[in-house]
């Protein structure tokens, strides 16, 4: 099968495609020196994916990875509707490192969401952009300038302009600086819960308890990593509480 990318004259070949990874939104493949998503929710449409390239910019050092060019379905034409599922899209390839969330010192942790934090404002709450998806696996560490650097990557069901007056319902009051500074600590804490992950029952039941919650905040976070001085230890010294006071750290 053929894909057509958006103003490239030659076609991409299926079979050369590298599979990454799957989500609820589609596969990840690996293309030289990008990233081919193809998508299955249909959460992500032609408009939207304007909107994101437009407003964030596909630079080494943003934190959010914005798509890049759509990929055709070969068996038909360039969606024109709002409505339209998009068949797939580019995106920039990460140097990523294996445990690289582990390896991090706090204060790096910290570090990284703040700039995340900080660009979030700039480029999305700013252009009425808001974070929907807190899948802690959508954020990844890569190296930046011989550093580790925390992305957020499938930006499948964020809410941008082009979105239907509906799907914007779910900011409230319209303030996306309080919705994304909300989100984004829950993403933060999430990341954190995935660190601990086990298969002991106490462990799983824990963080199914914990990632239902809605109240976690910035301050909390750092709060609760003040007396380790890495994630590793974050992790380590909490599956140890979980497992001898059961559900309560």
């Amino acid at each position: 099968m053929q894909l057509k990318v958006e103003g490239q004259k030659e076609p991409i070949m299926y079979y050369d495609l590298n599979y990454i990874s799957e989500g609820k939104d589609g596969m990840a493949y690996g293309h030289f020196e990008e990233i081919i998503k193809l998508t299955i929710s249909g959460y992500m449409t032609p408009e939207k994916l304007r909107d994101l390239r437009f407003f964030i910019p596909d630079k080494p050092d943003i934190r959010i990875v914005p798509p890049r060019k759509i990929i055709l379905d070969p068996c038909k034409v360039i969606p024109t509707f709002k409505t339209s599922k998009l068949f797939g899209y580019t995106q920039r390839k990460l140097p990523t490192i294996e445990n690289g969330i582990l390896k991090m010192t706090t204060d790096e942790y910290l570090r990284e969401f703040d700039t995340i934090r900080k660009q979030s404002a700039e480029y999305l709450s700013k252009n009425s952009i808001g974070i929907m998806d807190t899948n802690p696996m959508n954020v990844l560490p890569a190296t930046l300038n011989n550093s580790t650097a925390l992305f957020m990557i499938d930006l499948d069901r964020y809410i941008t302009p082009s979105c239907s007056y509906y799907e914007k319902g779910a900011i409230k009051d319209e303030d996306y600086f309080k919705h994304n500074r909300k989100k984004l600590a829950l993403i933060m804490y999430k990341v954190l819960l995935l660190q601990i992950q086990e298969e002991q029952e106490e462990i799983k039941r824990y963080i199914n308890q914990e990632e239902k919650r809605t109240d976690i905040t910035f301050t909390e976070i750092e709060k609760m990593l003040l007396p380790y001085s890495c994630i590793e230890e974050y992790a380590q010294e909490s599956r140890k509480k979980i497992k001898r006071k059961g559900n309560h750290l």
